[in-house]
């Protein structure tokens, strides 16, 4: 170890401190005397041509792996490479959390093999556990979107999160854009789900396409989701996945000391605030209503700005005002037993009324350009 430290500090002594300005795809970063893996800086420099994306930056860090290890000088590389290249603010997030450690975790792959950091951090495979592990997971084919993005398409399954359901309905419902800048495909199969956590700054998390199911004892090959809702059949290439993605996504996230600060499993995201559920996934602060009267709710509705409000330990979202029968519709998040009824109905419940409110969402264009 201490030969390592002495070569290291030489090799600063004689090429003097790291560049702190950018480099050329052509500039070559080690001198010829230098301890370098040529191979992977011909790779990288095969790759800095343009922005350094998910993939390259995958392949980088995985060719290091020599015999399961990589050396001091292949995770300095890496580093200088992290320092000096473009790349989008989601692979250096990833890059950095592999090589420097994230505080949900202290793992580096310095001197140690990259693949389980890698499975983590690039390829989707740190799958939350589920309630009782009585859940398993299955390889579920689809599509992202089916028809768009719209309110109705998060139904909530056998866990306890209504609140971020509906917070995912309410914001599908005000700006299906937000829904789609949120998640994307790197890779076949596999997705980037970007969080605000409660200080505002992004947090990145990657999903494979492996989500729970019931087991059917009677019908092993009966699969139904287990969660969020995606399906019957895990084999239908027409399953609608993107609430059942950003949920799994939101329990992997729920490491992160400031957006839950609890374990990566399903059971972590059970119980909480729609409100502060909005501010993860849109890092927008929540207008907090009371007392505003029929006419506020009706005026909030009418400029597509749903109300999402707690009632009886469970969530729902003022979706809509039908004024031809003086009626509120109110969406559950279980997909039926939907509310639907008039202000007096309401307010006897109590669901509304001087005492009662909700929290109102909006994106307005502005704040849209910045997601």
């Amino acid at each position: 170890m201490l030969k390592f430290e002495s070569l290291e500090k030489r090799q600063c002594l004689t090429h003097g401190p790291m560049p702190i300005e950018p480099v050329l795809p052509s500039t070559q970063l080690f001198s010829d005397n230098a301890v370098t893996d040529f191979d992977l800086e011909s790779l990288y420099q095969s790759y800095n041509v343009d922005d350094i994306d998910f993939k390259e930056m995958r392949e980088l860090i995985s060719s290091t792996a020599d015999e399961g290890y990589t050396d001091r000088f292949e995770y300095l590389q890496l580093q200088r490479y992290l320092r000096l290249s473009d790349m989008p603010e989601y692979v250096r997030y990833f890059t950095d959390a592999t090589l420097n450690g994230h505080y949900t975790t202290n793992d580096t792959i310095f001197f140690k093999d990259p693949q389980p950091l890698l499975d983590k951090w690039f390829n989707g495979k740190d799958l939350p556990d589920t309630p009782g592990s009585s859940y398993p997971y299955v390889e579920v084919q689809g599509q992202l979107f089916v028809d768009g993005i719209t309110p109705d398409d998060p139904e909530q399954g056998s866990i306890g999160d209504c609140y971020f359901i509906t917070a995912l309905g309410a914001v599908a419902q005000n700006c299906p854009e937000a829904i789609e800048s949120m998640i994307l495909e790197v890779d076949e199969n596999i997705w980037v789900v970007r969080f605000y956590d409660n200080i505002g700054d992004k947090q990145f998390v990657t999903v494979n396409n492996q989500l729970p199911y019931y087991p059917d004892n009677w019908n092993p090959n009966n699969k139904q989701s287990a969660f969020a809702d995606w399906g019957n059949n895990p084999n239908d290439p027409s399953n609608e996945l993107w609430p059942a993605l950003i949920e799994k996504a939101y329990a992997q996230a729920a490491t992160n000391r400031l957006i839950r600060n609890r374990s990566n499993s399903y059971e972590s995201i059970e119980v909480g605030d729609s409100s502060r559920a909005l501010r993860h996934i849109s890092g927008q602060t929540e207008i907090r209503i009371k007392g505003i009267g029929k006419q506020g709710y009706v005026g909030y509705l009418e400029q597509n700005k749903p109300i999402t409000i707690a009632y009886q330990n469970h969530t729902y979202t003022f979706e809509y005002f039908n004024s031809e029968e003086d009626k509120f519709f109110l969406r559950n998040p279980w997909g039926n037993r939907h509310i639907y009824m008039t202000w007096e109905e309401l307010s006897a419940l109590p669901i509304v009324g001087d005492r009662y409110g909700g929290y109102v969402f909006d994106i307005s264009a502005e704040i849209l350009e910045k997601l």
